[in-house]
């Protein structure tokens, strides 16, 4: 009984509670003008409403539009979002942020009904039903939106757990319309440049009738540029773009810098199509950038299979900003490298500026390293499970089974337009497996008539090039120096670009980003000398072969996949200490669709030729922040490598340091002797062009100098104090000529010429792979065998080795035209297939003797 009359209670009370808000009658304290022509005129438009959203015989009978007649449904909700990304370079900025309006209705109501019903007729609002939501510092839900807590719990793992209390729970059974996105207003964050920041009303005005925008043409996406009667962008904002952090913890940035301890990278060298790498590089890069004043171009014809492994054993990985621990496992991408010019937008002369490495495919393993990627950096990554399969050691067939290094799986189409859902199916296979059987002689017939002379013919390529360019290549071999002895960046750079909501054929935002990692340390690097085939699946919305132009050495088919094989020539890997810095916007479109460049490299700041990147002339030769302005290629002076220096398999790092030390020490020697010839006012004015840590530091120089200590001295100093007071003085006009070739140095302008002449970045790898840098698993002075050749092939490409190729070589190299013939070169472990040349001996002795 007790029940019942809680029941009953309960159920008059919602009644009441249900009458005062259809009635809202005074005598119950209400204060409202509804009347029963009013109550009558809701209800009528209410049935009608619902009505339309019920079976279309009920609309029929009514003289109701039918469902599926012109117009927005009968029920709508409209969604106001703010639509914010993170800018790479300030991340606790936005780089783009938009107010956007979208409509969800109700197109029909199929069926509806109160979950609980039972228990709301006890009076129960709840329904019986009951919501457990666990309480984490990252997704504050019950915070953000003040939710009203029943009571609280806490599980034995001490996570505290907030339990709520639906009120009259329901649910439906309806056909949903979603309409397209619309946007309201939006700004754009261009690193300080004028009237960039304020906010642009991209709503016309009522009395004007919308007009169609013209599109700037970008590779995939075009740029939305502001609408016809938009008003003009405000004033510039001291804080404007800051990022909208009202959501909480949960929207806080993975933001670095980033410090990898232990990363284990593996590089497969894919040979392409030259002509349709430097299509892609045209279309993706050159044709969108064509304004921005920034140009690039392919180095060869290789792309580059990367894949990233990070592990726990030599440190955890940390951010410096942002320490929210282990986010990132592992990452497949396929890059790019290319030379980056600066070009005059007036006269289109060009000039080298750097070289960066160019991402159209990336896959990780990480939800948040994903996000990261696209929010933050704008790189393309896409979420995959990337896996290495069991091994074949112990199953029935045995050991002899080829091994199975990598699987790749993700979402994929199986076919576009035809209607198919999306299925995570396996993208990439790595494997050691060759592409054909033993036995199938037809089938590796045909391989080498294909792929095999493919592969000769690469060859002698590479050869010539490598007699041509050998200056170039021996310069680049050094410069390799740089980036894995003296921790120099390796660039990448990407169009961060985001789809506009109300038409995803266009970008809302793009920005040339420009990323840096650095090689803190390694702990080994050796070729991958077993046989290795990297196995592509071919899939629409994954067009990887087809974009870069691989070369595709067989094709597999079965169970209604096509799958091409490729060779990877002279694959490697490393275990290293990477550091990875805070992104940086070279260039970024506003809202017209015109380019800013805030980049310093970009930059408009004194008169040069091409008026970028020149300190004032105020500032002097040796301004402290002038040397971060120059790019690389760019800088005066010297670099910290040299082309005669003796380079040990082992201690990269160390050997170098010894060795730029005593030459910068012999350096500043010569330069201060110099100095010293110099009259007393040229000397003075130099010193005070200097900047002043400089100034000091060439005065101890001086110093040092006349006491005859100057050596002990040098080993004292850090090296970069050194080096940049040899630039400022060298920039000055200062010379200084080593009597010993070995102390040499490349200069910045030798560095830039013979990169700018290499054909081909690959010779430059293998070179360094001959020599087995940093292998610390099997020295070379142990083997007691001579250095690789250069350039050189695996025997195993083909069945049968070095004779299968000779097959598959042209008349004039079998046959040894021009002093070439193929030749076998093996290690113990390893045959190598190469092109020797033959010293040809005259018939017989000219006249003259010689």
């Amino acid at each position: 009984w007790n029940a019942l009359a809680q029941a009953t209670r309960s159920s008059l009370s919602l009644m009441g509670q249900a009458a005062d808000l259809v009635w809202a009658l005074p005598v119950r304290g209400f204060r409202t003008d509804r009347s029963l022509g009013a109550l009558k005129a809701m209800g009528t438009r209410a049935a009608g409403y619902l009505a339309r959203l019920g079976p279309p015989l009920l609309a029929e009978r009514l003289g109701l539009p039918a469902v599926g007649s012109s117009g927005p449904p009968g029920l709508s909700f409209d969604n106001i979002t703010v639509k914010q990304f993170r800018d790479a370079q300030e991340p606790d900025r936005a780089c783009y942020k938009a107010l956007v309006r979208s409509r969800m209705g109700v197109e029909r109501i199929n069926r509806s009904g109160l979950l609980g019903d039972a228990n709301l007729l006890r009076g129960d609002t709840s329904g019986g039903y009951t919501l457990r939501v666990h309480r984490y510092g990252s997704q504050p839900i019950i915070q953000s939106l003040g939710i009203e807590v029943t009571r609280s719990e806490e599980l034995g793992d001490g996570t505290a757990v907030s339990v709520l209390k639906p009120v009259f729970p329901f649910w439906n059974d309806v056909d949903l319309y979603y309409g397209a996105g619309e946007l309201v207003c939006s700004r754009i964050y261009t690193h300080g440049a004028p009237g960039s920041n304020g906010w642009v009303d991209a709503q016309p005005p009522a009395d004007t009738a919308p007009q169609a925008a013209d599109s700037t043409p970008s590779p995939e996406l075009g740029f939305e540029p502001q609408p016809a009667g938009a008003a003009p962008a405000g004033p510039a904002l001291e804080c404007a773009g800051d990022y909208n952090t009202a959501l909480g913890a949960a929207t806080q940035p993975v933001a670095g810098p980033f410090d990898f301890p232990d990363v284990t990278l593996q590089v497969y060298p894919l040979l392409a199509e030259r002509a349709q790498l430097d299509a892609f590089v045209e279309r993706t890069l050159n044709e969108p950038l064509r304004d921005a004043g920034v140009d690039f171009e392919t180095m060869g014809s290789y792309a580059y299979l990367l894949v990233n492994s990070i592990g726990d054993q030599t440190g955890t990985m940390w951010s410096s900003a942002n320490n929210i621990g282990w986010w990132a496992s592992r990452e497949v991408s396929f890059c790019v490298p290319v030379r980056w010019y600066r070009t005059d937008a007036a006269t289109g002369q060009r000039e080298l500026i750097s070289v960066a490495l160019v991402a159209p495919f990336v896959y990780a393993s990480s939800g948040r390293a994903v996000i990261t990627d696209r929010e933050v950096n704008g790189r393309p990554s896409v979420k995959a499970t990337i896996e290495s399969p069991q091994d074949v050691w112990l199953e029935a067939s045995g050991p002899v089974n080829p091994r199975q290094y990598l699987r790749l799986a993700t979402e994929v189409f199986p076919a576009l337009g035809l209607g198919q859902q999306a299925e995570e199916r396996t993208l990439l296979r790595i494997d050691g497996a060759d592409v054909l059987r033993y036995d199938d002689s037809v089938g590796w017939r045909l391989v080498g008539e294909r792929w095999g002379q493919q592969l000769v013919g690469e060859l002698v390529r590479k050869h010539q090039l490598h007699e041509d360019q050998a200056s170039e290549v021996a310069a680049a071999r050094a410069l390799a120096l740089e980036l894995l002895a003296h921790g120099a960046p390796i660039n990448s750079l990407v169009l961060k670009q985001y789809r506009a909501g109300d038409d995803v054929g266009k970008a809302c935002y793009q920005a040339l980003v420009r990323t840096q990692r650095s090689i803190e340390r390694i702990y080994d690097m050796r070729e991958i000398e077993e046989r290795v085939h990297v196995r592509l699946h071919r899939y629409p919305g994954h067009p990887i072969a087809q974009t870069l132009g691989l070369q595709v050495k067989s094709v597999d088919s079965a169970g209604g996949e096509v799958v091409q094989n490729l060779q990877p020539l002279h694959p490697f890997w490393m275990r290293i200490s990477v550091r990875e810095e805070l992104g940086e916007v070279v260039a970024v479109r506003r809202h017209d669709g015109g380019w800013e460049c805030p980049h310093p490299w970009l930059q408009r700041t004194g008169p040069s030729s091409f008026g970028y990147g020149t300190p004032d002339p105020g500032r002097g030769a040796a301004a402290p922040d002038a040397e971060a302005k120059q790019p690389y290629f760019q800088t005066p002076g010297a670099t910290r490598v040299g082309m005669q220096e003796a380079v040990g398999p082992q201690r990269l790092r160390e050997q170098q340091q010894l060795a730029l030390r005593a030459s910068l020490a012999s350096s500043l020697q010569g330069l201060t002797e110099a100095l010293a010839a110099l009259p007393p006012d040229d000397i003075q004015t130099l010193q005070q062009a200097l900047g002043e840590r400089q100034a000091t530091l060439l005065a101890e120089a001086r110093q040092q100098a006349g006491a005859g200590s100057f050596a002990s001295w040098a080993d004292a100093q850090p090296v970069p104090a050194l080096l940049a007071l040899e630039r400022a003085l060298m920039q000055a006009g200062l010379s200084w000529s080593p009597a010993d070739p070995s102390q040499s140095r490349l200069t910045h302008a030798e560095a830039r010429q013979a990169i700018e002449g290499l054909g081909e970045v690959q010779l430059v790898v293998e070179s360094i792979l001959g020599a087995e840098w940093e292998n610390w698993g099997n020295p070379r002075w142990n083997r007691r065998l001579p250095t690789r050749p250069e350039p050189c092939l695996p025997a195993h490409s083909l069945q049968g080795g070095n004779e299968a190729l000779r097959d598959c070589a042209p008349p004039s190299v079998d046959s040894g035209h021009d002093g070439l013939t193929m030749a076998e070169y093996s290690d113990g472990s390893q045959a190598w297939v190469y092109l020797e040349r033959q010293a040809i001996k005259p018939a017989q002795t000219p006249p003259g003797g010689s």
